[in-house]
């Protein structure tokens, strides 16, 4: 089936009663990841399934218990952490938190989850999405997609589907215009702010209202990549399955997607050690509260410690595994796995030809020393670092962190300078320190040509 422009898992009206440990194979589809068609439950396991509501506000509650983690996490035999992209509420907090989780594989491996204008094509490590007022500068359109933001020119999902939190439909393109294709963002695929639902089957929707995303789970189990039955609207979506909606939306292969409620409620339920064991496998978590959902990042095993973005703020938070934040329960997981990504290629480009002459060079991740115009081929997918080789008499360019994927080739440009040619003085002789690389630009000056940098302004 198809919708906006979409194509849909269609699951079948009828099929042979399954357990729900079981699943749906959607082979026929093309697709090898489980899923589990709510059309396909007998009536008593459909019965049991569980229904959550993430309607959690743009802001955390006033004088609410937000611990802060520790700055500089590094791994070691109790602690890690995963540089995931943090972001304020964008339109939901389920839809802010797979927009982190994606923005975090597009900067490791898998390129394409985001390919907009913005940070050169790359999610931002900081304001992942745009909030709900003026658009952050800076931020992307990976959670929300809006017209006159991030380059589109035509109504997306903020346009189409949020008018004010809380808000139940019809949804703003209804008798205005044609509502958008989905694509681009997580909200779209998550069903986020729409009203198109009938929950409680009595022929008029009743979700989702805006900021909220509904989330099932079922028991203990392992809830694969819920379809709901038709019988409650089209498209059949939901958070976990619009997660893997949207990741193959953007070319990529789901291993395996679920939500799983938690062994302090259920017995079989997902554990601090399979969280631990998510995060060292470079997965980060989606945890669901009552009500709300954030990103699990890391932890203290310590403590069974969570290290948390809790999509209100840029800054990592904790919690305890199985406790509560804000006065929310934890109460479920929500997992996505993909296919590795696949290996990429590097260029580098070393410059002016002066310092090239003079011997500069370029390695990869602390690798051999490579000539400008090297390409490295087969490199593995992921985050890699790429850095300079000092020159005498030159000031060597910054070491940059690059995302390689996708059988794509990744450019970059290493430009050497005098630090003089910044202040206008080369008759001087200088002296730098600090641990901030120095180097010339011309974005901040004072004669409007170029100055010397270190750091941020």
């Amino acid at each position: 089936m198809s919708f906006g422009g979409m194509r849909f898992r269609a699951c079948p009206v009828a099929l042979a009663a399954v357990l729900v440990t079981a699943f749906w194979q959607s082979a026929s589809f093309g697709y090898s990841a489980p899923t589990t068609c709510g059309a396909s439950l007998p009536p008593e396991k459909l019965a049991k399934v569980q229904r959550r509501i993430m309607d959690s506000p743009p802001t955390p509650p006033v004088s609410a218990l937000r611990p802060l983690a520790p700055k500089n996490v590094a791994k070691s035999l109790t602690t890690n952490m995963l540089a995931v992209p943090t972001s304020t509420w964008t339109y939901g907090c389920t839809a802010t938190a797979a927009g982190m989780i994606f923005a975090y594989y597009d900067r490791n491996g898998y390129p394409n989850m985001y390919t907009g204008p913005a940070n050169g094509g790359v999610c931002p490590m900081t304001n992942v999405g745009q909030g709900i007022d003026t658009p952050i500068p800076g931020s992307c359109s990976i959670i929300a997609t809006q017209n006159g933001f991030d380059g589109r020119t035509t109504p997306g999902h903020a346009d189409d589907y949020y008018e004010v939190f809380e808000a139940a439909g019809p949804d703003p393109w209804v008798g205005l215009r044609a509502e958008h294709a989905w694509g681009g963002c997580t909200a779209d695929y998550m069903g986020t702010n729409q009203w198109k639902w009938d929950y409680d089957v009595n022929f008029s929707p009743d979700s989702n209202t805006d900021g909220a995303t509904q989330v099932f789970s079922f028991l203990g189990t392992k809830f694969y990549d819920y379809v709901p039955p038709a019988i409650y609207g089209t498209p059949q979506t939901e958070a976990c399955h619009g997660m893997r909606l949207f990741a193959e939306s953007r070319g990529y292969t789901v291993v395996e997607n679920y939500t799983q409620n938690i062994d302090a409620l259920y017995s079989g339920g997902f554990t601090f050690a399979n969280y631990v064991a998510e995060i060292d496998a470079g997965c980060p978590v989606m945890i669901q509260l009552d009500g709300h959902t954030m990103v699990g990042v890391g932890y203290d095993t310590a403590a069974s410690t969570l290290y948390v973005n809790d999509t209100w703020d840029n800054t990592v938070h904790t919690m305890t595994w199985g406790g509560s934040y804000t006065g929310r329960a934890h109460e479920a997981v929500t997992i996505i796995h993909l296919s590795p990504p696949a290996p990429g290629l590097v260029h580098v480009e070393l410059e002016p030809a002066d310092a090239v002459a003079a011997g500069a060079q370029w390695q990869l991740d602390g690798g051999a020393w490579q000539a400008s115009g090297t390409t490295l081929p087969s490199v593995s997918g992921g985050m890699h670092t790429v850095t300079f080789k000092d020159v005498a008499g030159w000031n060597t360019p910054a070491s940059q962190q690059i995302s390689v994927g996708g059988g794509l080739t990744t450019e970059v440009t290493g430009t050497y300078f005098h630090f003089c040619d910044g202040v206008d003085a080369c008759n001087l002789a200088w002296t730098t320190s600090g641990h901030a690389n120095w180097f010339v630009q011309g974005a901040e000056t004072h004669d409007g040509i170029d100055a010397s940098r270190s750091g941020d302004i």
